[in-house]
């Protein structure tokens, strides 16, 4: 679960063989968000063990705060 918005991070996820029927099943309705089909679906969501492993960096300001939240690691930029 994002620790950003409390949704689910469907690209860090274990999906069940049989989720297949499911998935396909969104996208014939015109859903082609995944996560859109686990808010849908019965699912387990667990919490990360520390806020944040799951944080995404996109843009630069994002990238300078991950380094700031690791204490200054990395000294290259994106």
């Amino acid at each position: 679960m994002s620790a950003n918005d409390g949704f689910p991070e469907p690209l860090c996820a274990i999906y069940e063989p049989k989720s297949i029927h499911r998935m396909f099943g969104f996208l014939a309705r015109g859903y082609q968000c995944p996560r859109k089909v686990l808010i849908n679906s019965d699912t387990q969501l667990i919490e990360p063990p520390q806020h944040g492993e799951l944080d995404n960096v996109n843009h630069p300001h994002e990238y300078e705060a991950a380094r700031e939240a690791l204490g200054g690691a990395g000294t290259e930029s994106p």
